[in-house]
């Protein structure tokens, strides 16, 4: 693919997938005398993992259109520099909520949803960030399943109560993605055009230039 076709790509990709920003998410967890009450607003199973086969290809790094390949389509192509520091940026900002700590915590025996990071003292305990959260759901069930990862997400899976509260968090978490993603798009459509226009003028220079049958040209040199 030529960088324009990446580019391109990349975009068509994210319109595939920006129904998910807009979609509401609420978990309830309600006790009283009668015992537990839950009430969730969560995509539905099909259509999630349709979305997640979608998100895996900006973030799993050997895809053309990954955010680290991105990246270095962004460092030959020759485009404004301001174009550039813009893409890195919000690179820099997704690795960055990416590598925070989520407020789901795990160990060989249980979960734990709290909201202060985990104390030294607190051994036994490992608070997940979002992208050890998200690696869970995705390589855990969704898409392939590495052994450890699914060991993992059968202990979220099989608590009624950490089900809902880890697949809202898991789709919160490809919410913030897809507004990355999304983001991105207007920086690599302002990258397309401006590799157009360039081509394009590059193109009649040639032919100019090449005009073998007008001999003003000839004659100038």
């Amino acid at each position: 693919m030529t960088d324009i076709e990446t580019l391109e790509l990349f975009n068509e990709k994210a319109a595939e997938i920006i129904d998910l920003l807009q979609s509401e998410l609420s978990v309830t967890i309600e006790t009283d005398a009668n015992g537990m009450k839950k009430t969730e607003k969560l995509p539905d199973e099909k259509s999630l993992k349709a979305d997640i086969l979608n998100i895996r290809m900006f973030i799993q790094k050997k895809d053309a259109i990954s955010f680290d390949k991105m990246s270095e389509l962004y460092s030959r192509i020759n485009v404004p520099q301001d174009l550039k520091n813009r893409f890195n940026k919000l690179r820099y900002a997704l690795n960055y909520y990416l590598d925070k700590s989520s407020n789901v915590t795990i160990s060989d025996t249980s979960l734990g949803y709290r909201t202060s990071k985990i104390l030294e003292s607190e051994s036994g305990q490992k608070q997940l960030t979002n992208r050890e959260l998200m690696d869970i759901y995705i390589y855990g069930d969704a898409a392939h399943c590495d052994k450890s990862k699914r060991k993992d997400f059968k202990k979220i899976d099989s608590n009624p109560i950490f089900r809902s509260m880890g697949k809202f968090h898991f789709t919160s978490i490809l919410k913030e993605i897809i507004r990355f993603i999304n983001e991105t798009t207007s920086v690599n459509q302002e990258a397309i055009q401006y590799l157009f226009w360039q081509q394009v003028s590059q193109e009649s220079l040639n032919k100019v230039w090449d005009n073998t049958e007008d001999d003003v040209y000839a004659e100038l040199l």
